[in-house]
């Protein structure tokens, strides 16, 4: 039996975002990985992902809570004095 022609199943997928540890997610934010494991379980921190019990950060979600805490204290008024 004939089933007709298949559609091409091969894309191109964009590559997988590098995981990083919490231990190495923890050094880059000059906290410590019990500070990160209290703000996961608060709902707080940084976007992380889990795969079973083991949670993973990404470099970009890191880079982004960075980014979204990010003052200037020129534009709060703040003197340099």
């Amino acid at each position: 039996m004939h089933m007709g022609t298949m559609a091409d199943t091969t894309s191109v997928l964009p590559p997988a975002p590098r995981l990083i540890s919490p231990g190495e997610a923890a050094e880059r934010l000059g906290r410590t990985p019990a500070t990160l494991r209290n703000w996961r379980w608060k709902g707080v921190g940084p976007a992380y992902v889990r795969f079973g019990n083991r949670a993973h950060y990404t470099e970009e979600a890191i880079a982004r809570w960075i980014a979204a805490h990010e003052t200037d204290p020129e534009a709060n008024g703040a003197d340099d004095a």
